[in-house]
């Protein structure tokens, strides 16, 4: 049965306790189901009085009630409900007394009142999960803690956005959004950490089994997740993937076509929602998951890090190149400008070699900003580094890597934030990676360049590896 024949069930009495449960927790995980309580119930009502069938099936409130005793609020309307049905079955008596056909008439207008007070109790318990945050539940618990937050994040709760503040709650049915430089970092009950990057989207649900299901909509998350019970484990959901977490550290992202999965600790569990397709990944390989439902495994393997317009430093464990060793290996640019920043108080706060990237750059007025790095044919990931040093939003980015533009609109950042911008997938083919950025009628400018190259492995998901 479909929620609406299982709902239209309910309204007959026809549902065992089980499958009101199963319902029950189905409505919890997608609450746009309770409109569909409301208007089958109101359906099924109207039904009723048209066919001139206003008998009521006592079992069925019964079986509702059951499954509601557990709420105070509920119990109260339990015992004023059974109250009103035990004087009204009194007044039935007493008037069967006088006329039999009274008393028919009055037993029909009782069974008509009692469907409509059940009717009302179920939709008031439908109307609760929206407001409480789960169906027949007075008081639902916390999953975790904000912990850190930047300005302007915003969560939506019970229909409403509200803005999220440092230490608050976090619930299930929760829906989290991030801007372009804002982002927050969520601590779960059992100490597990979601940090959401900007321009992300992530929802919080349990699904029809009972498991935590954390939903990635689009963005990315960097998690470190506890370890898991291995008939319980964590689940992240993509519109292309379904990765399943029993206790490790992984990077998560997703976008209108395809999932990325890097995985830096323990070994995640990845399934293509297209057509249940899995892999395990391992510690140093990420993974690709796309529309079709294919999902490709890889390394990736740091082959330049560039200082523009400084010294040699190390950044994540890397030796970056100065912007002397740079020229000496292939890099090339057009007519730009070199800048060395006054110490500016960076946002947030970074190393001393981190620091030197980001106070040292490359720009260009007006014009559009182009770098030429000598690499050997293959699939890259590029990351750029930038850092505002005039003013607040002073400046939007486009970039277009071997003449195609796979970002629009980046680098608009408060006065001393920076930000990391990538990974960009490029295939190269000519041995030189082209990169351009352009700006409008202000100045593109960059203070770092990061490239990674794609090695793909011969496992596939026709290969499905269960070690």
């Amino acid at each position: 049965m479909n929620v609406k024949e299982q709902i239209d069930a309910l309204c007959n009495g026809e549902l065992t306790m089980s499958e009101q449960q199963k319902l029950i927790q189905c409505i919890q995980e997608e609450p746009e189901y309770n409109k569909q309580v409301w208007d089958q119930l109101r359906l099924h009502e109207a039904l009723s009085i048209i066919m001139g069938d206003r008998s009521f099936d006592t079992q069925a409130i019964k079986s509702v009630l059951a499954s509601l005793e557990d709420r105070k609020r509920t119990k109260q309307c339990i015992s004023k409900v059974t109250e009103k049905i035990s004087q009204k079955k009194k007044f039935i008596l007493k008037k069967r007394k006088k006329s039999e056909k009274s008393a028919k008439q009055h037993l029909k207008k009782v069974r008509l009142a009692m469907c409509i007070a059940a009717s009302l109790l179920i939709m008031a318990s439908s109307f609760l999960l929206m407001s409480e945050g789960s169906l027949f539940s007075s008081k639902q618990s916390s999953i975790g803690t904000l912990t850190f937050s930047e300005s302007g994040i915003s969560i939506r709760r019970q229909e409403k956005a509200i803005l999220a503040k440092s230490s608050m709650d976090i619930y299930f049915g929760d829906l989290i959004f991030s801007g372009e430089n804002q982002s927050a970092t969520i601590t779960f009950n059992d100490k597990s950490t979601v940090s959401v990057n900007g321009n992300s989207k992530i929802s919080f649900r349990k699904n029809t089994s009972g498991k935590d299901v954390f939903v990635l909509d689009q963005g990315s998350i960097t998690a470190v997740v506890s370890r898991q019970s291995a008939s319980q484990p964590m689940l992240f959901k993509t519109p292309q993937a379904t990765v399943k977490i029993l206790g490790t550290v992984f990077n998560l992202s997703t976008s209108d076509k395809m999932t990325n999965l890097n995985v830096t600790e323990g070994v995640v569990r990845i399934d293509d929602n297209e057509n249940g397709n899995s892999l395990n990944v391992k510690e140093g390989f990420s993974a690709k998951v796309s529309e079709s439902g294919s999902i490709k495994l890889f390394q990736k393997k740091f082959i330049l890090g560039v200082n523009i317009n400084g010294p040699a430093v190390t950044i994540n464990g890397n030796s970056w190149l100065s912007q002397k060793q740079a020229l000496e290996n292939g890099l090339r640019t057009n007519n730009v400008r070199s800048r060395i920043n006054k110490d500016l108080a960076l946002n947030p706060a970074v190393n001393a070699d981190v620091a030197n990237m980001l106070n040292r750059c490359y720009w260009i007025v007006k014009d559009e900003l182009q770098l030429q790095q000598s690499i050997k044919n293959g699939t890259y990931e590029v990351y750029i580094w930038m850092v505002e040093n005039f003013e607040d939003n002073y400046r939007t980015i486009n970039v277009n890597l071997e003449g195609i533009q796979v970002a629009n609109n980046i680098g608009s950042l408060p006065l001393a934030s920076w930000k990391r911008y990538g990974p960009y997938s490029v295939d190269v083919n000519d041995e030189e990676l082209n990169l351009a950025l352009s700006s409008g009628d202000t100045e593109p400018h960059i203070m770092g360049l990061e490239v990674y190259q794609i090695i793909y492995s011969k496992k596939s998901t026709e290969q499905n590896d269960n070690d």
